[in-house]
């Protein structure tokens, strides 16, 4: 395997289309002799050496430049991009910016469960889960192929928010006719799965992969082919549902569910005709008509359901393999296969980790790395780089070159480790070979030479590492295990077929082979003493307990009832972390401690499912816990915020929640302390959902309905800026139905409330803008002068504070002038008689005013 390098400055005309907001500039790429990698934040790669030597210089020439960049477009008629660890490694980005020089971008496996994040040029960040990375650039043909599940509900949301923002999907995604289709019931299918293998689960999505896989391979699925023939659909839907119900108790089956999901997947079938193709034949095609592509593959290797650390593996293959059987091209098109490689290792979910950091440099590469998952939002486990791991997925892709990512994330570490073999004796699992760190930001540097040389040689020596072949490969490359509770398949690595030294399988697994005896019976006494409970213990009880709770919804036996009632002491439990009790205040640590493990896992998402099921007490109590952690900082860091970023499908819950009496108040609480993240608070505010508050307000129960304005409240005037932003889009639609529905409301506590909203949000600096065009509005005018009528006290001062912005605007518009003048006697006779209960000095110099305005109009 060759890696060659290239340098490109800010201005290349290849690579300076796009990119994220952390990465300034164009790329650098050195030279390393025989290979190279390139270095930049979040964006780094190399491809195969052409046949020259570039010069070791500091920076090229222009000419030089140039000739690299030509090299990059050289790249085979047919390139992949794999990942080389657990996934998480920055493909997207890559396929992003390649797909420049490539005339289609292909998926070959996976759904939803893979999330690439790539940026426009205007740096909004779009999160792609099975619409390929190279959608952005608008001559790319993009084609999900028939190794691909599709949930067809994801996809036109995906297409829906590109389209949203400008970028055309018509004519430019093709769907494999022979794709399975992954349905909203494997879904629940994969959670049940999860739970039903209790503490040996995978740590799955959660997105029905591999319940879609299962059904693939079992030959019941249902393929995108057969919504054209919806005569035989039914049928094959029906059999998959039946299939479901029998192997799950906790999957319920109705004939009124089974018709619901008919009579959508009629309308979603109108919607895909377009994209259906047969794209074996449009690939091939393209093959034959010069035409380059290049295949982005989702998860990595080690995530491989052959060649990973099995069980705890994706349920398709994303090596090498996988492209031919994903597309349908023959294996003698594929040439340059890059593979993409962070400079550290992450992984999420369960499964082995050999070299993975469990300390305070494990959670500062996390936070420096932003190492949360994009479809899940989960934090993602993170080590150091498993050179072990690399040398065996080189090894099973055959890589032409190889793509290394993130370097500046190391930045801050004092040395830097690398995992160069496992051990076979006891003691430590990994050897380790310690490098010094740089500690000096790295992420504007463009040329590799400027570059710390303690940064340079750990990129020279990973290089030498995986080039080194080790004395017993068959041992060696095999990757270690973190005892699961199920034994895992061992990855065999010898391309000979070469046999396990014996001993390997004790070294990986020690405990399943050579377990201690049992202690005698008299040492027995004590060993059984219940340990006190940390923070984190709480809630992962918790969390076991809402997901027992959530599958057994209908059951009314007496061991759910212990479970629901263990479930609330729980939950009074963390409340009394948080919150402290009348003996003691709460404690920063244990606070810390608890929300880190909160939000770890979908423990906030299942605490609002099941909310509904909980008695009063109890719902009050979650409430408060889930109101008190979204203000719970953790190292300076808001992971409530962050969660709620990769799960905003969680404020649409909530929202609904008013139309239910029953958890109105409590979604409605939960609610507002979100709208406390700004991001959240934008989100409620861009979306549909808007619309619906002016309903809730006006609902006939009153608690409902003032609940529903406070978190209306909260919207509006919490986060200036944003709400500035939202109302200069929106002038239009927002004021129409804020003024007929809430300002001209029949219901004295609505207009009362509006009003004095309405002063709140004009009366800011930041809505300057808005208030200088509500109070030129003729319109406007005739409403507040009603207002100003009213026979409550309250209404007409709450009009004041807004109709002296109409007076005293000094360019009013000539029908507001007619309109003041016509009224003058009206208006200074009714001014006179607004007075306030107590004495209020700004108050009544605001209203001399006023009057002295209108007074001097002709």
């Amino acid at each position: 395997m060759t890696i060659s390098s290239v340098a490109f400055g800010p201005a290349s005309p290849a690579l300076g289309r796009r990119c994220p907001p952390c990465s300034v500039g164009g790329r650098t790429w050195r030279p390393l002799g025989a290979s190279s990698f390139c270095i930049s934040r979040g964006l780094e790669w190399p491809r195969r050496a052409a046949a020259r030597v570039v010069a070791p210089a500091a920076s090229l020439s222009a000419v030089e430049e140039m000739d690299q960049v030509d090299r990059i477009a050289s790249l085979s008629q047919v390139a992949s991009v794999l990942g080389t660890q657990w996934g998480d490694e920055g493909k997207g980005k890559l396929v992003d910016v390649l797909a420049k020089n490539f005339d289609v971008v292909a998926r070959c496996q996976g759904g939803a469960n893979a999330g690439h994040t790539i940026y426009n040029a205007e740096g909004k960040k779009f999160a792609l889960h099975l619409v390929p990375s190279g959608i952005l650039n608008e001559e790319t043909l993009c084609v999900i192929g028939n190794g691909v599940v599709v949930h067809l509900p994801g996809l036109f949301q995906e297409i829906d928010g590109l389209e949203s923002n400008g970028i055309s999907c018509k004519g430019r995604i093709l769907v494999s006719d022979r794709a399975h289709l992954l349905f909203d019931f494997h879904q629940v299918v994969d959670g049940l799965r999860e739970a039903e293998l209790a503490n040996s689960f995978i740590g799955t999505t959660k997105r029905g992969i591999g319940p879609c896989y299962s059904s693939k391979v079992i030959r019941n699925g249902v393929r995108v082919c057969d919504l054209k023939h919806m005569d035989t659909f039914a049928q094959k839907l029906d059999t998959l549902l039946r299939d479901a119900a029998s192997r799950f108790e906790g999957f319920k089956y109705s004939v009124d569910m089974f018709n619901e999901e008919v009579e959508r997947y009629k309308r979603f079938a109108e919607r895909l005709e377009p994209f259906i193709a047969d794209t074996v034949h449009v690939l091939n095609e393209s093959i034959l008509q010069k035409k380059k592509i290049l295949v982005e593959g989702g998860q990595a290797t080690m995530l491989d359901i052959d060649f990973g650390t099995y069980p705890f593996v994706t349920s398709s293959n994303p090596s090498a393999g996988g492209i031919c059987t994903g597309l349908g091209i023959a294996p003698r098109c594929l040439d340059d296969i890059i593979g993409v490689v962070k400079a550290y290792t992450t992984r999420v979910g369960s499964g082995p980790f050999p070299t993975e950091i469990l300390g305070k440099d494990g959670d500062l590469l996390r936070v420096t790395g932003m190492e949360f998952g994009t479809t899940t939002g989960r934090p993602r486990r993170c080590g150091w780089l498993d050179i072990v791991a690399l040398k065996y997925c080189c090894q099973l892709n055959g890589f032409s070159s190889l793509n290394l990512t993130k370097l500046d994330v190391l930045s801050e570490l004092s040395e830097i480790k690398l995992g160069v073999s496992y051990m076979q004796n006891g003691g430590e699992k990994v050897e380790y070979e310690v490098l010094p760190g740089w500690q000096s930001d790295i992420s504007s540097i463009r040329n590799y030479n400027d570059l710390p040389k303690t940064a340079q040689r750990y990129v020279e020596r990973i290089e030498e590492l995986r080039r080194e072949t080790p004395a017993e490969p068959s041992c060696d490359r095999s990757p270690p295990s973190r005892i699961p509770r199920r034994t895992p398949t061992i990855p065999n690595p010898s391309p000979c077929g070469g046999t396990l030294k014996r001993g390997c399988l004790a070294i990986l697994w020690p405990r399943l082979l050579r377990r201690p005896p049992l202690p005698p019976a008299r040492t027995m006494k004590g060993l059984f003493k219940s340990k006190p409970r940390t923070p984190a213990d709480v809630v992962r009880q918790a969390r076991d307990l809402l997901v027992y709770v959530d599958l057994n919804w209908n059951s009314q036996d007496a061991k759910r009832q212990e479970k629901m009632a263990e479930l609330c002491k729980n939950l009074r439990e963390l409340k009394f972390i948080l919150y402290g009790n009348s003996e003691s205040e709460p404690i920063a640590e244990a606070c810390a401690q608890l929300t880190q493990e909160f939000f770890r896992e979908n423990t906030l998402r299942l605490l609002i499912i099941c909310l509904p099921k909980f008695n009063l007490e109890a719902r009050k109590d979650a409430t408060q816990v889930v109101a008190n952690l979204q203000r719970q900082q953790v190292h300076s860091r808001l992971i409530a915020s962050e969660y709620l970023e990769a799960n905003k499908d969680l404020l649409d819950l909530l929202i609904s929640g008013y139309e239910d009496m029953d958890i109105a108040l409590h979604y409605g609480a939960m609610l507002r302390e979100c709208i406390r993240h700004q991001s959240i608070a934008r989100y409620v505010l861009e979306s549909d959902h808007m619309k619906k508050f002016f309903d809730f307000i006006q609902l006939p129960n009153f608690d409902i309905a003032s609940d529903a304005y406070a978190t209306f409240k909260e919207l509006m005037t919490r986060h200036k800026s944003t709400v500035a932003e939202y109302l200069s889009k929106n002038y239009e639609w927002f004021f129409t139905e804020f003024n007929s529905r809430l300002l001209s409301s029949p219901n004295y506590i609505t207009r009362r409330q509006a009003v004095k909203l309405l002063g709140d949000m004009l009366l800011d600096r930041s809505n300057s803008a808005v208030m200088v065009r509500y109070v030129s509005s003729k319109d406007n005018l005739m409403i507040l002068m009603n207002l100003l009528r009213e026979s409550s006290k309250n209404i007409q001062i709450e009009a004041f504070h807004v109709f002296k912005l109409f007076v005293a605007n000094q360019n009013k518009p000539p029908e507001i002038i007619s309109i003041l003048t016509t009224n003058k006697k009206k208006l200074l006779h009714l001014l006179q008689d607004i007075k306030l209960d107590k004495e209020d000095e700004q108050f009544e110099g605001d209203k001399a005013q006023v009057i002295r305005e209108i007074e001097a109009l002709n």
